[in-house]
């Protein structure tokens, strides 16, 4: 939920003596003077703007496209449910990204140490929020090429991201910064630092929490933690 200075305005309009603001001033008793009334008005503008920032800690932040020739590859956004921090990607049809850990798990697959693969996504969190252990991820799916010898995982239509963190900045922001590959059958679309901020509470939301790892797994320990900087082309 968003709503900006025209809403509140919308929501709570002027009020006007009876002979609108250009007429005297009316003191008389039981009339409320026009200075008083327009403190009451900026003070319930005030908490109508106030509110809505502070609930936004737990719910989804806008989301920010990732665009190829003018259309939309896929979406990222974030939002945080009690302790978790959670990034949804969201890939237009024909469009999908590939793994955290997917350079790990090409790895293995060929036996090389540079594997000829996609790049992985990269998720990294600062401002006022820390990470505290591995990453979760939706069970990427096979998109490999076995009769060329070409590995990958990855996700198609809606993916999501989660990990625990703790907040180290009262009432700050997170940034989320994310490098990433897009690809559909054809062409490629590069994310490179796409950042998303995020309101952060002193307190942990209050939203259950319950439900969060339905469905994700446990990234590589190689892709969530050895730090590598993500590949430049």
């Amino acid at each position: 939920m968003t709503i900006g200075v025209r809403d509140c305005f919308v929501a709570h309009p002027a009020p006007r003596n009876d002979g609108g603001w250009g007429a005297p001033r009316d003191d008389r008793p039981g009339r409320a003077s026009r200075d008083g009334v327009s403190s009451l008005v900026l003070a319930a503008v005030f908490l109508c703007l106030l509110v809505p920032t502070l609930a936004m800690a737990g719910e989804w932040v806008e989301s920010k496209p990732v665009m190829y020739r003018g259309e939309i590859a896929m979406t990222y956004r974030a939002r945080l449910a009690g302790e978790w921090l959670i990034v949804e990607a969201k890939h237009s049809p024909a469009w999908h990204s590939y793994a955290m850990d997917n350079v790990e798990r090409a790895r293995k697959a060929t036996g090389k140490q540079t594997p000829e693969t996609e790049l992985p996504t990269r998720i990294a969190v600062t401002g006022g929020l820390k990470t505290v252990g591995a990453w979760k991820q939706t069970a990427p799916k096979d998109l490999s090429k076995a009769d060329i010898q070409w590995y990958s995982w990855g996700f198609e239509g809606t993916a999501r991201f989660a990990v625990k963190v703790e907040r180290v900045a009262d009432g700050g922001e997170a940034v989320i910064t994310v490098n990433a590959q897009s690809c559909n059958a054809s062409s490629c679309s590069m994310v490179r630092d796409l950042k998303i901020v995020l309101p952060v509470t002193a307190e942990p939301s209050t939203e259950d929490s319950t439900g969060v790892e339905e469905g994700l797994v446990k990234v590589g320990a190689d892709a969530a933690s050895d730090g590598e900087a993500f590949p430049k082309q």
